[in-house]
């Protein structure tokens, strides 16, 4: 155990230390955390007894949230097989400096001199081997390990039999030849990046923690800053909330419509819509219309909409980072206008009219012949508008038919060849001037009977 005089003298270094706080400070926030730990351990009563016996060194924070001052220290544990790095606080029963020792460093640098030697502190696995230190003991030891410190106490903590739990909290033991044991089941890897809290992480940017393999800088992310291990503090554009990278930053497009059909009505060529933009950090944008390449807006930096006339053919829009050709492309929508139910487009005006209800019929009369006789069909059409109806397997086959609403009820009869099997004679009539309206089919089936021979 560590005699009174001891504890006194590592009292008085506290003061020290916390008067070169800032220094730490500065170090410290400047260190990247791929996964800081919080919670804290408990290494016994911070106070010496009757004998002047010091029986522990009370509660060790290990993150500076847990005493209201997050990003001030921490300790990197990582989530998988890597070395440990960072600070805890040793601050007494109630937190306050005087109460305990200060700094405990987990970085492999201050281990130097721990006598017998220890690793640095490790995970492997699940389980946590290596070492810590206690600053404030170490600088009294360093300083003449002989004469300075009485007892010879160098603040080295063994780690081993710390193991990490599935959840990330911490369970088992540390232990201090000065000190005694430290319970560490208090302490948890919460795998929280202190990047995340930057306030120059990029706009519209995500954080991914990560080695060197497969990073893209420059192309779909930022690189903020690589940290003392081989993980990154890598700003990716959050493509899975539509962000993208334009090689500076992250930004955001999204083309909408107020509706999402736009039908022309009887008599109209035409309907108007709105069409919708939200943008995030775009500060020069352009909307253009792909289909005549004319543009629609630029200088777009803000949500807006515009109303947009449209016919019956798609129109596609595409919202672009800038006014350049190099410029990427945040969203494209394509704009369907159409004709009302029950309407189709006449090419003729371009407008919307009434679908046509013609009559077509095809008759074969008879509809029975002998081998080798013609069959007859009778065609009877009457209709409003225009049809180019074709006739097959007839005698001419196949034989067009132009109607025109001024024929009024037309009707006429033709002919096939000399049939010896089933004959399916077809109509098929389609409109001109409403080239959407499907073409109409009528079909007439004539049977062939054999011929009865005389003996």
């Amino acid at each position: 155990m560590i005699s009174k005089q001891s504890v006194l003298k590592a009292r008085f270094l506290i003061p020290i230390l916390l008067s070169s706080s800032l220094l730490f400070i500065a170090i410290l926030v400047n260190t990247v955390y791929a996964s800081l730990s919080g919670g804290f351990a408990w290494g016994g009563g911070a106070d010496n007894n009757e004998a002047g016996v010091y029986e522990g060194m009370g509660w060790v924070s290990f993150n500076g949230g847990d005493i209201g001052q997050p990003g001030l220290y921490g300790v990197d544990i990582p989530d998988g097989d890597g070395f440990l790095s960072g600070y805890a606080w040793s601050g007494g029963t109630d937190g306050e400096p005087e109460g305990g020792y200060g700094w405990i460093s987990f970085n492999s640098a201050d281990l130097a001199s721990c006598n017998p030697a220890i690793a640095p502190a490790e995970r492997i696995g699940n389980n946590i081997v290596g070492g810590a230190r206690i600053l404030a003991i170490r600088d009294e030891y360093n300083a003449d390990p002989t004469i300075s410190n009485s007892g010879g106490y160098d603040g080295c903590i063994v780690l081993d039999g710390v193991t990490v739990n599935a959840d990330g909290t911490l369970d088992g033991y540390a232990w201090s030849s000065d000190l005694g044991w430290i319970d560490m089941d208090d302490v948890s890897a919460t795998y929280v990046n202190t990047c995340n809290n930057i306030a120059s992480m990029p706009p519209g940017s995500i954080f991914w923690p990560g080695d060197d393999t497969g990073l893209t800088n420059g192309t779909t992310n930022v690189v903020y800053q690589p940290s003392d291990t081989a993980s990154k503090c890598e700003f990716h554009c959050d493509t899975a909330n539509g962000y993208k990278w334009d090689g500076s930053a992250c930004l955001k497009g999204v083309l909408s419509t107020d509706n999402s059909t736009c039908p022309i009505q009887s008599g109209n060529s035409s309907c108007t819509m709105d069409l919708e933009w939200d943008v995030e950090y775009v500060t020069n944008g352009l909307i253009r219309n792909v289909t005549d390449s004319s543009v629609l807006e630029n200088n777009i930096s803000s949500d807006s909409s515009e109303n947009i006339t449209l016919t019956v053919d798609p129109v596609t829009y595409t919202l672009y980072s800038g006014p350049n050709a190099s410029d990427i492309e945040l969203d494209t929508l394509t704009l369907n206008a159409g004709c009302a139910p029950g309407l189709a487009t006449n090419i003729t005006s371009t407008n919307c009219e009434t679908i046509p209800t013609p009559t077509v019929k095809i008759t074969a009369d008879p509809n029975i012949v002998r081998s080798g006789e013609k069959g007859e069909v009778d065609i009877e059409i009457n209709s409003t508008a225009n049809l180019t109806c074709e006739l097959f397997n007839t005698a001419v086959s196949p034989l067009t038919i132009n109607y025109e609403p001024t024929m009024g009820a037309w009707s006429n009869s033709y002919l096939t060849d000399p049939l010896t099997s089933t004959k399916i004679v077809r109509l098929s009539c389609r409109f001109p001037h409403f080239p959407s309206v499907p073409e109409i089919v009528k079909d007439a089936r004539i049977e062939v009977v054999p011929r009865v021979e005389e003996i």
